[in-house]
């Protein structure tokens, strides 16, 4: 098992990446391809990497897309599971209770970017850390696809898309009520615990003409695991999950879509465990979380023009309890965050489609060692991209956005991409991007100081 070892983060450069090199030329197969019996496979259509549809052999990006299928083949617990055998992925030890965080490209977790149907959500190692609680915000029975783009991509998502972009893809409504259930259970087979069960459920369905539903749901449980050479302490954290999420849709006219969307998920982790020397006094620690992502969203067509407006929050809200009154629990701390977004695409003539984008995000640390218990930071962006068509054959992509941070100053994040179909079935992929990754406000906030094990 890998860990990462402690750092201290006050040590980080404010500027913490720029000039990252998007895509050395790849060749890839096209996953349009004719199949031996003669049955054309429709190639999946990818939004993250352009905010707008597109065949993946036509993407500009290394991606990959994990379907419906892909995840009931293999059952996981949380997207750390679903995707760990993608390509460009790799999960490491997170020094606490066996949590796995997700590398990418060789990037750490808080170089990687996790969306939730385009939004983003709190990300919580940089804050945390030691943390992959960003791994369960959606129970895998409400989950339509992933689309996985590596490389960056701050010329459209701003900080933290270095190592590249996770777009959780929720199921949308059903013209007809119907849904889904599954159930898992399991057992290790050395006796050292860490059994597991739970349950899993999507329903949707019309509520009248112009109006929809959507629920989900997940309700599991994995026991604490012992550690193998010291029974007393736990190698793996158990895990007791409660989640819930439902959309409401309302369709005013054609071409036109409002949905209201809130999601929660209460989580509950104890582990056995000492404290640090010279105590090392044996105890229960357990972790409570809560996360909560609130959306409205409207989506609409006027003419050519396809546009996107919405807002949203996300939070996570970290606290610990302790069975031993001589072990002082951790501080509890709320990350939140909230966003104004809108954007368009609009064809110019017959070979661009043009996106341009602007993004007003507020990020607010709730934290006992903030002068005033909390402290917030503004972040504003605007974003253009064009994809030109220069011929079926050729594609290509270029973009920028600039971003404004209260605290850490303006950042220009450039792309260019082309694509090349030299066949079929043979693609020719590769370009040049610029990412960032802002520092948090544990690093910049002249509110937050704290003295203890990690000094910052």
């Amino acid at each position: 098992m890998n860990k990462n070892h402690p750092r201290d983060v006050s040590q980080l450069p404010a500027k913490l990446a720029l000039g990252a090199l998007a895509g050395a030329i790849a060749l890839t197969q096209a996953t349009s391809a004719v199949a031996a019996s003669g049955v054309t496979k429709m190639a999946p259509v990818v939004v993250t990497a352009t905010r707008t549809p597109v065949a993946e052999r036509d993407v500009p990006a290394a991606t990959t897309v994990i379907t419906q299928e892909d995840i009931k083949r293999a059952p996981a617990q949380d997207l750390a599971e679903i995707i760990r055998e993608s390509t460009g992925i790799s999960l490491f030890g997170n020094g606490v209770g066996n949590r796995r965080a997700i590398n990418m490209r060789g990037m750490d977790a808080r170089h990687t970017l996790i969306l939730i149907n385009g939004r983003r959500i709190s990300t919580s190692e940089p804050y945390f850390g030691h943390s992959d609680f960003e791994n369960s915000w959606i129970p895998a029975e409400a989950i339509e696809r992933i689309e996985i783009v590596r490389g960056p991509m701050s010329s459209l998502y701003g900080s933290e898309g270095m190592g590249g972009v996770i777009n959780i893809i929720t199921k949308k409504s059903l013209d007809e009520w119907g849904g889904t259930i599954s159930v898992t259970t399991g057992q290790r087979d050395d006796d050292r615990g860490g059994s597991e069960s739970g349950i899993g459920y999507f329903a949707s369905g019309p509520l009248g003409d112009k109006t929809s539903l959507t629920v989900n749901g997940e309700l599991s449980d994995q026991d604490k695991t012992e550690d193998k050479d010291d029974p007393d302490i736990s190698e793996i954290e158990g895990k007791e999950i409660a989640a819930w999420g439902l959309t409401l849709g309302y369709a005013p006219a054609d071409g036109h879509l409002i949905e209201l969307s809130h999601n929660r998920v209460d989580e509950e982790r104890p582990r056995d465990t000492r404290s640090r020397p010279p105590g090392s006094i044996l105890h229960e620690s357990t972790y409570d979380l809560e996360r909560r992502t609130t959306s409205v969203e409207h989506r609409g067509t006027f003419g050519e023009a396809n546009t996107t407006l919405r807002f949203y929050e996300s939070s996570i809200q970290q606290k610990n309890r302790t069975d031993n009154v001589a072990v002082a629990p951790t501080d509890p701390q709320k990350l939140t965050d909230r966003v104004l977004e809108g954007f368009t695409s609009t064809p110019l003539g017959e070979i661009h489609l043009l996106t341009a984008g602007v993004e007003l995000r507020e990020e607010t640390l709730e934290h006992p060692d903030m002068a005033g218990g909390s402290d917030s930071v503004d972040n504003d962006a605007i974003y253009v991209q064009d994809e030109i068509e220069l011929s079926k054959e050729l594609l290509f992509t270029v973009g920028a956005r600039i971003d404004d941070h209260e605290l850490f100053g303006s950042e220009t994040s450039p792309r260019a991409y082309l694509v090349y179909h030299l066949s079929d079935t043979l693609t020719l992929k590769g370009g040049y991007g610029e990412a960032f990754r802002a520092p948090t406000l544990k690093q910049i906030s002249p509110r937050y100081m704290f003295f203890g094990f990690h000094p910052f």
